[in-house]
């Protein structure tokens, strides 16, 4: 919808129904609407967008359990139902491009905030530059019964398949937990490259991330993170005992294959408590260290096509 005058340069409904099968569980069904407010520029030409998203995303699957390698369901369905607030601006300038989003999301057992800042501070080169990120989010409320719901922590480490509760992205092997394709991940939250089961958060998580790429050398970049987290610590009668905070920071090597869309990340220095936290992980090589953004959303065709329709 394209209005004539008001402050909207364009609104936008949105509907959409997806399925995925996996290797040893049953399909699970995602659907999802909402619409979205595109504001007015003051100049015509100007890079800046400008926009206000609502949406409902609801997911449908059968609860599985795996013995001896074989899928046993014995639960009814489960549905997952989810609200989500997102305001985004961006300045897609040439040169130090940089944007907002800020994102507020509501299930039956929590809300949740958060903000996240990128900028991008180049070097005499287009392709060349610092990329900053900031990302801060908190726990806004949770109910008595949180604990009995989605996992809807903030991660410190990009996340993985199985963590992704919102099934926002594509994942080659979402519920696997060794080999190659558990190794991919988003660059979300706390946005570390390093899998790990620390500063997982639900009160609050922050975290900068620093990226450059090399002068005259394509491809490569070196990066590191560093990020603080508080979390409630629970018995096992699910009662409250305490809160656990901490710092965690990281250091490694990037491997910019085609930006945001299939990058490898190879984490070589970080912490002491992430690199004991690693005693009790999966991932506990160098090799099963590494990980990889593949951004199937982002080859959608039809992605950049929406966004250049006003």
């Amino acid at each position: 919808i394209r209005p004539v005058s008001g402050c909207f340069r364009g609104i936008t409904l949105t509907g959409s129904a997806e399925r995925y099968a996996m290797r040893i569980a049953p399909e699970f069904n995602r659907f999802t609407g909402g619409i979205s407010f595109l504001f007015n520029n003051r100049r015509e030409f100007s890079k800046v967008r400008s926009e206000l998203r609502l949406r409902h995303v609801s997911v449908i699957y059968d609860p599985y359990e795996t013995a001896d390698g074989a899928a046993t369901v014995d639960a009814p369905k489960k549905y997952l139902d989810f609200n989500q607030l997102t305001y985004t601006f961006q300045d897609a300038r040439i040169h130090k491009p940089y944007s907002l989003v800020i994102d507020i999301q509501q299930g039956s057992t929590f809300v949740k905030g958060s903000a996240t800042i990128n900028h991008r501070f180049n070097y005499n080169s287009r392709r060349k530059g610092l990329d900053v990120r900031l990302f801060a989010g908190t726990f806004l409320w949770k109910s008595n019964s949180y604990l009995n719901g989605p996992d809807v922590r903030f991660r410190l480490s990009g996340q993985t398949g199985n963590q992704d509760y919102l099934y926002d992205d594509i994942y080659l092997g979402r519920n696997e937990n060794t080999g190659l394709l558990s190794q991919q991940m988003t660059m979300t939250d706390g946005a570390f490259s390093l899998y790990t089961a620390l500063g997982q958060s639900d009160r609050f998580l922050t975290s900068i991330n620093l990226r450059s790429s090399i002068p005259k050398i394509p491809i490569i970049c070196v990066y590191a993170n560093a990020g603080a987290f508080s979390s409630d610590i629970y018995n096992g009668n699910g009662q409250k005992t305490g809160i656990e905070t901490g710092t965690a920071a990281e250091a490694g090597i990037n491997l910019s294959i085609i930006r945001n869309i299939f990058e490898i990340y190879a984490p070589v220095i970080y912490s002491e408590n992430l690199m004991d936290a690693q005693k009790f992980t999966l991932h506990d090589t160098f090799g099963q260290r590494i990980r990889f953004v593949l951004n199937f959303r982002l080859i959608n065709p039809l992605t950049p096509l929406r966004t250049l329709r006003f």
